[in-house]
C-alpha cells in the first residue's frame, strides 16, 4: 500500500508541476489536468494544498468566478504559517479575488493585504501589481475613488518594475481612470495625451481604443464637444467603439438636432454595456434624448434608473468607514503580531542569558562543595558511627509503629466491609422501591383502562354530551365509591396535599378520569374558564406557585 500511495503521490507532483508551467500562457489546459486529478488519491497535506490553490487559480484564470472558499481555504490554512512566501501569496490573493466575486469588499482588501505582505518579502513585482490592482477595483466598487487612485498608482509602479508590457498597459488605464473619478481633469488629460502620443502603443488596437475611449469620456465630462468631434474625425473608422464612445456620439447628435442618429447610436451604446459606469452614461444621455422629444414618461423611467444606480453609490459610500475600520484592525492586529514576535525574542533572549546565569551558579556551587566535602569529610566518619546506632533504635521504633499500623488497617477493613453490606442493603432496597413504583404505574394503567370502560364514567360523559340527563348526588357518591376502588389511596394523597372545597373535589375527581375541560364544565355546573381557573387555584395552593391547568392535571394523573 505505502509504495501504491508513494507512486500516486509522484504522479500527482509531476502533474502539479506541469500545470504550474503552463498556468499562465494556457489557463484551460492546466484547469483541465487539475478536474482530472482524483483528490481522493492525494494522501500528502502539502499537495492536496497546492492542488487546491492550483486549481482555484485555473478557474479565476478561466473567468469562471468562484464565490466559495471552501477549496481555497485549504491552501490558505496549510501554507499561511509555512515559509512557501510565493504559494502564501498566491493563496491569500485568490482568496481575495473568490470574496470579491461574492461582493465582500472588506474581506477581499484584508486577504490582498495579507498576500501583499508575502509578495513583499520576495519582491515579486508582478503579483504585487495584480494585488494593487484588485485592491483598486475594490474602491472602486466601494466608491472610495482616492484610495483607488492611491493603489491604482502603485500597481502601475510595480509593473513597471516587471518587463510585461500587457500588464503595465492596462494599469495605465486603471490609473487614468481614477484619476478621471477622482474629478482630477486636468492631471488625466495629460496624462492620456501622454498615453497617445507612444507611437508603440498605437500598434495595440484594443488597448489605443480604450485610451481614446477614455479620453473622450473625459472631453465629454468637461463639455469640451469640439475636442470630441477632432477625435472622432481623426481616427474615423480605424477602431471599434465602445458603449461609452456611442453614447458621448448619440450625445452630440442631440445637441445637433439629429435625434434619429442621436437614437441608432444609442441603441448601439445598450448592446455594449458592460460595466455601472458605462450604464450610467447611456442612461443619462437616453434621459435627455427622451426629454428633447418631450417623451416625459419615458425620461421619467431613465431618471429612476439613475438615481437608483446614485442610490446603490451612495449605500457603498456608506460602507467605506467599515472597509475602513476593518482594514485598520488587520493592520493593528499584524502590528500587535509583529510586537508580539519581537517581545517573545527578548523573552527568549532574556531566558538564555537567566539560564547561562544559572549554569554558571551551579558549577561553581558544584565545585564549592566539592571542596568543601573534601575537609569535612573525616569529620562524618566519626559521625556515621554514632548515627548508625541512633539509626538502629530508629528502626526498632519504626516496627513497633508498623505493627501497631497493621492492627489499625484490619479493623479498618473490617468497618469497611460492613459500610459495603449496608450499601448493598440499600441499593437491594432501591430496586425494591423501583420495582414497586413500575407495577403502582403498571396498576394506574390498568385502573385508567378500566375507569375508562366503566359504566358509571360512561354514564357521566353521556351525560356531558346530553341536554336532557341530569346528574343527582346519589350519581356524585356511586362515582366517588368507584373512584376509590379503582385508585384507593387516591384520595387520601389529596387531601394529604390540600383541602378541598365539594365544587375543587369533582374537579380532581372528573379529572381523574380523563374528562376534558369542556365536559368537566357541564358536570360540574361551571364555564370552562371557571373550572380553568379552580384548577390553576389548587396548583397555587400545593405548590405555592402559579402554574398552568394541565401542570394540576399531571399531578391528579400521578397519584
Amino acid at each position: 500500500m505505502s509504495i501504491v500511495s508513494c507512486s500516486r503521490d509522484r504522479s500527482t507532483i509531476e502533474t502539479l508541476t506541469r500545470v504550474e508551467s503552463i498556468m499562465q500562457e494556457h489557463p484551460d489546459s492546466a484547469l483541465s489536468l487539475l478536474q482530472a486529478i482524483d483528490t481522493k488519491t492525494i494522501s500528502t497535506d502539502r499537495c492536496r494544498a497546492l492542488h487546491a490553490l492550483l486549481l482555484s487559480q485555473a478557474y479565476d484564470k478561466n473567468y469562471i468566478d468562484l464565490t466559495n472558499d471552501s477549496i481555497i481555504t485549504i491552501a490558505v490554512d496549510y501554507f499561511a504559517d509555512s515559509d512557501e512566501h510565493h504559494y502564501a501569496m498566491l493563496a491569500h490573493y485568490y482568496r481575495g479575488r473568490i470574496y470579491e466575486n461574492d461582493g465582500d469588499i472588506a474581506s477581499c482588501i484584508i486577504q490582498c493585504l495579507d498576500a501583499e505582505k508575502r509578495a513583499l518579502l520576495i519582491n515579486d513585482y508582478f503579483y504585487l501589481g495584480m494585488i494593487y490592482g484588485t485592491i483598486a477595483d475594490c474602491y472602486n466598487k466601494a466608491y472610495n475613488f482616492d484610495e483607488e487612485r492611491n493603489y491604482a498608482l502603485r500597481s502601475l509602479e510595480s509593473f513597471k518594475k516587471t518587463s510585461n508590457e500587457l500588464y503595465i498597459k492596462y494599469a495605465y488605464l486603471s490609473y487614468g481612470v481614477s484619476l478621471v473619478n477622482c474629478k482630477k481633469y486636468s492631471d488625466a488629460e495629460k496624462f492620456y495625451e501622454e498615453l497617445l502620443k507612444v507611437d508603440r502603443y498605437k500598434q495595440d488596437n484594443i488597448f489605443y481604443r480604450k485610451i481614446i475611449s477614455n479620453f473622450i469620456h473625459l472631453k465629454w465630462i468637461n463639455k469640451d464637444y469640439q475636442a470630441i468631434r477632432k477625435i472622432l474625425y481623426s481616427i474615423k473608422n480605424e477602431y471599434e467603439c465602445d458603449a461609452t464612445t456611442f453614447a458621448i456620439i448619440a450625445d452630440l447628435y442631440r445637441n445637433e438636432n439629429k435625434i434619429d442618429s442621436a437614437q441608432s447610436y444609442l441603441s448601439n451604446a445598450k448592446m455594449l454595456i458592460k460595466t455601472d459606469r458605462e450604464k450610467a452614461i447611456t442612461k443619462h444621455v437616453e434621459y435627455d434624448i427622451m426629454c428633447d422629444n418631450q417623451n416625459y414618461a419615458q425620461a421619467r423611467k431613465q431618471l429612476n434608473d439613475l438615481n437608483k444606480i446614485q442610490n446603490d453609490a451612495i449605500r457603498i459610500i456608506w460602507e467605506q468607514s467599515v472597509i475602513k475600520n476593518q482594514r485598520d484592525y488587520f493592520r493593528q492586529k499584524t502590528e500587535l503580531a509583529e510586537y508580539k514576535n519581537r517581545e517573545q525574542k527578548l523573552i527568549h533572549i532574556s531566558a538564555y542569558i537567566i539560564i547561562g546565569i544559572l549554569v554558571l551558579c551551579i558549577v561553581f556551587f558544584i565545585v564549592y562543595r566539592y571542596k568543601k566535602e573534601k575537609r569535612i569529610n573525616k569529620l562524618k566518619l566519626n559521625q556515621i558511627l554514632q548515627e548508625l546506632s541512633y539509626k538502629e533504635t530508629q528502626i526498632a521504633k519504626t516496627k513497633q509503629r508498623i505493627s501497631l499500623t497493621e492492627k489499625a488497617l484490619s479493623e479498618e477493613q473490617h468497618l469497611n466491609k460492613q459500610y459495603c453490606n449496608e450499601i448493598e442493603i440499600q441499593n437491594q432496597m432501591l430496586k425494591l422501591y423501583e420495582k414497586q413504583q413500575e407495577y403502582e404505574i403498571i396498576y394506574r394503567q390498568i385502573a385508567e383502562r378500566q375507569v375508562a370502560k366503566s359504566s358509571i364514567v360512561g354514564y357521566f360523559k353521556a351525560v356531558a354530551h346530553s341536554e336532557t340527563n341530569t346528574i343527582n348526588h346519589d350519581d356524585w357518591e356511586q362515582l366517588y365509591k368507584y373512584v376509590n376502588t379503582q385508585y384507593p389511596q387516591f384520595v387520601q394523597r389529596l387531601s394529604d396535599l390540600v383541602k378541598l372545597s365539594e365544587i375543587e373535589h369533582k374537579v380532581c375527581v372528573l379529572v381523574k378520569c380523563k374528562m376534558t375541560p369542556k365536559e368537566i364544565s357541564i358536570l360540574a355546573n361551571r364555564s370552562i374558564e371557571s373550572v380553568s381557573s379552580i384548577r390553576r387555584r389548587l396548583y397555587k395552593k400545593i405548590y405555592m406557585k402559579q402554574g398552568k391547568p394541565s401542570d394540576l392535571d399531571n399531578l391528579i394523573y400521578s397519584l
